[in-house]
């Protein structure tokens, strides 16, 4: 029986001093850092949360302008095929969004052939229109002939 008691006085005198090391390690951890206590190094771990949680934010921030970005040409794409704009309007704004897209101003003259990055810009529009209205072949055909002859006399 006094066995068993010391084996439990041990226990919690060894939990204690654990509870009491976790506890100043937390409060001061500077502190415990410098006087070798902090063995899990938990500033370092701190600092690379913080860095993960700063690249997390900045992906998340780039993936809403992207899904922002995406959302504006859509909208476009679809004036476009209304008739509602014609093709240099559109040209005029996806050209900023385009510019700022990376890949696009670097491949616009590979992807789609063409002299300008205004050229560039219009092929995207016509692209995108055009992926509207899969299934539609006679508004594919109308809306297609619309703005090639539009294209064409983009300068």
């Amino acid at each position: 029986m006094i066995a068993h008691h010391a084996r439990k006085a041990r226990v919690v005198a060894l939990s204690t001093v654990m509870l009491s090391f976790a506890l100043v390690v937390a409060a001061v951890p500077w502190w415990a850092s410098e006087a070798g206590l902090d063995v899990w190094n938990l500033s370092a771990v701190r600092q690379q949360l913080s860095d993960v949680d700063q690249q997390r934010i900045g992906i998340d921030s780039k993936f809403r302008e992207s899904q922002r970005e995406k959302e504006a040409c859509g909208h476009i794409a679809t004036q476009l095929v209304n008739g509602t704009i014609t093709l240099e309007q559109a040209v005029a704004e996806l050209s900023p969004i385009l510019a700022n897209r990376e890949g696009f101003y670097a491949g616009w003259k590979h992807l789609y052939k063409v002299p300008t990055f205004k050229h560039g810009v219009a092929r995207y529009a016509i692209t995108r229109a055009q992926s509207l209205l899969e299934g539609d072949a006679a508004r594919f055909a109308e809306v297609t002939e619309r703005l090639e002859r539009q294209y064409a006399a983009i300068g």
